[in-house]
């Protein structure tokens, strides 16, 4: 028995998936040819990029004004540190009749000791710095060639007693009340010992301290981003006090 059905030349059938087949060739020929084109584009123009106003990747030209911004939000509060050890004495002796009547036969007296450590830390409220030269004028190569900053004069930023470390001694003798007294002792003496301790810190040169490390940490600073001399002044000094007067003028 005889197939009815009527089968196309196979020629023909190859004719019809040839011609099915070009558009998608063309297709992915233009795509590829595309993706090439704009990448040597793009290298070319990169290459021979030459840009109206000059590019460096330094970092001078993006600071331009930026230079205190830049100073001004660093960290100088901790430029100097030091631990005192105060030492406090104190005798109590009972008051009223009770003492003065009891005293005749034993002692009424009663001794506290203590020793703080006090820390005690200098630095400069960076805020205040101030540029005392045009940071807008630089040399060939992008850098400056002297730039004058005036620091603030150091403080002192911290002080706390370390309690951790704090040795007392409390010898009861014969007084009434020797928790209220020991506690009044404890609370006078730490205040005291604070206050004396930065005095003391001041006394051994902590200021001057603070002073020597925020000049150098700010050369540092400024070295790294291109300005080769620095200058530094403080703003307590005659020197930045004559420098101001000939701004002013």
């Amino acid at each position: 028995m005889k197939d009815s059905s009527q089968k196309l030349p196979s020629p023909l059938i190859h004719t019809i998936a040839f011609l099915l087949l070009i558009p998608l060739v063309v297709a992915s020929v233009t795509v590829l040819y595309g993706v090439s084109t704009v990448e040597l584009d793009s290298r070319g123009e990169i290459a021979n990029y030459t840009p109206d106003t000059a590019i460096s990747v330094d970092t001078i030209p993006l600071l331009g004004d930026g230079y205190t911004a830049l100073l001004r939000s660093s960290y100088m509060l901790n430029l100097a540190e030091e631990t005192v050890s105060i030492p406090m004495y104190e005798i109590v002796s009972e008051d009223g009749v009770v003492g003065s009547v009891a005293g005749i036969f034993t002692d009424m007296t009663a001794e506290q000791y203590a020793c703080f450590d006090v820390i005690v830390k200098a630095g400069i409220e960076t805020g205040e710095i101030q540029i005392m030269t045009d940071c807008t004028a630089f040399n060939e190569d992008r850098t400056v060639a002297e730039m004058t900053v005036a620091l603030p004069a150091p403080e002192i930023t911290i002080s706390y007693i370390d309690y951790s470390t704090t040795r007392f001694h409390f010898d009861e003798g014969h007084v009434t009340d020797t928790a209220e007294i020991t506690l009044a002792f404890i609370k006078n003496a730490a205040k005291d010992a604070l206050y004396d301790g930065v005095q003391e810190a001041i006394n051994n040169g902590i200021l001057d301290e603070a002073r020597t490390s925020g000049s150098s940490q700010i050369a540092t600073l400024l070295n790294s981003v291109g300005v080769e001399n620095v200058r530094i002044i403080f703003k307590d000094s005659e020197n930045y006090l004559a420098l101001a007067g000939e701004e002013g003028e």
